[in-house]
């Protein structure tokens, strides 16, 4: 049966308009529309001016700009607008860069190589929000894919994922430092594994064939039966194996335990903790237990620091402005680490020094950026808030 109003020699069913504006040819994009048309999906034999705007028919195009094709209805291309997704995302990147977004200030963007399917865009154009996937060069070489944002905003480290899982954490460094100290003959290497066992350990010392897993607080809680899993393959493919947890976690077989010190964040104090192997390790292997003075110990934090702060790179929002690097002296909690590597928001205890009296006073880095200075001049600040407040009620008006 034919349908009224349909042209069409074949009969072959589909909704044709009457010859009226609805028609497609009639659209003020149907130019366009015809140079990127390479035909109707299951039905070669329609013509593009035939069908109307709403037509729902699925046709093949192909962009003028890229030549990439793909499927789309008419009725989007035509009301919606649609058209190549890849220029649209290019197109909104470059909005991105022209008027809402800002260039990128993260520090290793020299580490950026390109951007993955849009060559023609620098990666320093764009922000650091942006979810356009960048190559990026590892430190040991490797080219690898990541978003831009992935990178700037939350891993702040241009690092594959084979340096990833190889990284270690600066507590590692301290406390492998500290027992070399103790221990200058034999070696000991961080986060070492087997080709016959690739699980990754935090410590190893190849004289006597120990691993040493170390477990804060912050991320072990609720992991007891997982690390007495992984304690127990251990000890199968080497000859000694312990773990070292805080207190406030539950014992794992004969793990050795470190109780809380004063003065150290989440508990991890790198002197308890290596002077507790240190113990372990002569009472275990029959040895006479070494003792490491504090001269020792701060050089050792200082080297663990130095060699933390080249493998880092950079840290976000780092407390190192002009002026507090002046008042600047020295790092309590970690001896050797400087502003350029500390956070503003740390509770790493710093000694300051006043720019008006010289007086030499210790202040948490974060409390220090929040306008709290030298004790001295902390009655000023008060007794010059109290006069302020005693002006401005006697200029208020009496009701």
């Amino acid at each position: 049966m034919k349908i009224e109003g349909c042209d069409c020699e074949r009969n072959c069913g589909h909704q044709m308009a009457p010859a009226t504006t609805n028609l497609l040819i009639n659209h003020p994009r149907y130019e366009l529309l015809k140079e990127e048309f390479l035909g109707f999906v299951g039905k070669p034999h329609l013509k593009l001016e035939d069908v109307s705007v709403s037509s729902g028919q699925r046709a093949l195009w192909r962009c003028s700009g890229c030549k990439n094709e793909w499927v789309s209805a008419i009725a989007k291309r035509a009301h919606l607008s649609s058209g190549c997704t890849p220029c649209a995302t290019l197109r909104s990147a470059k909005q991105q860069i022209t008027s809402r977004g800002v260039p990128t200030n993260f520090p290793l963007i020299e580490q950026a190589i390109k951007v993955i399917k849009h060559p023609d865009l620098k990666p320093s154009e764009l922000s650091n929000g942006s979810n356009l996937v960048v190559q990026w060069q590892c430190r040991c070489g490797r080219n690898f894919n990541q978003k831009m944002s992935s990178i700037t905003t939350t891993n702040k480290q241009v690092l594959c994922n084979g340096c990833k899982r190889s990284q270690s954490s600066r507590f590692e460094y301290e406390v492998l430092e500290i027992l070399q100290v103790a221990f200058p003959e034999v070696s000991i290497r961080s986060q070492y594994s087997k080709e016959s066992f690739p699980k990754i350990v935090d410590l190893y010392i190849e004289d006597f064939d120990l691993v040493i897993e170390l477990d804060p607080f912050r991320f072990h809680e609720g992991k007891e039966e997982s690390d007495l899993r992984i304690l127990l393959a251990l000890r199968e493919n080497y000859k000694h194996a312990i773990r070292v947890r805080d207190t406030r976690l539950g014992v794992v077989d004969d793990s050795i335990m470190v109780g809380q010190h004063k003065g150290w964040t989440n508990n991890l104090s790198p002197v308890a903790w290596s002077q507790a192997l240190i113990t372990w390790i002569s009472n275990t292997f029959k040895l006479n237990e070494p003792t490491v003075t504090e001269e020792e110990i701060d050089v050792a934090l200082r080297k663990a620091n130095a060699t933390w702060e080249s493998m880092l790179g950079h840290v976000d929002n780092p407390a190192s402005e002009e002026s507090f690097a002046k008042e600047f002296v020295r790092n309590l909690t970690h001896p050797g680490k400087t502003l350029k590597f500390t956070s503003r928001t740390t509770n790493d205890v710093c000694e300051w020094e006043c720019p008006r009296c010289n007086y030499v006073y210790s202040n948490r880095v974060a409390r220090r950026f929040d306008g709290i200075g030298c004790p001295k001049h902390k009655g000023e600040k008060i007794s010059q808030g109290r006069a302020k407040a005693k002006a401005l009620r006697n200029n208020l008006p009496i009701v």
